[in-house]
């Protein structure tokens, strides 16, 4: 996982089981498939004088989605 601009990047393991296992982590933080074909947790965006700045706070959304994943049963 790395922060990007628009969102973090995800690396997800080769494991289909394991892969599996991370969806319904997956579809309920709204992760998607981004344009390059990599997997993305978007953060909400919004513009402030001409720049892109998030909408939320990325640290939270980042954490929540952390805690959760480690809750899978790997």
């Amino acid at each position: 996982m790395r922060g990007v601009d628009g969102g973090f990047a995800l690396d997800v393991p080769d494991d289909e089981v394991l892969r599996g296992k991370l969806t319904e982590v997956f579809e309920r933080h709204g992760v998607v498939t981004g344009t390059d074909g990599f997997l993305m947790l978007p953060i909400p965006q919004h513009v402030v004088a001409g720049v892109l700045v998030d909408a939320i706070d990325r640290v939270n959304v980042g954490a929540a989605f952390l805690r959760d994943l480690v809750r899978v049963d790997g």
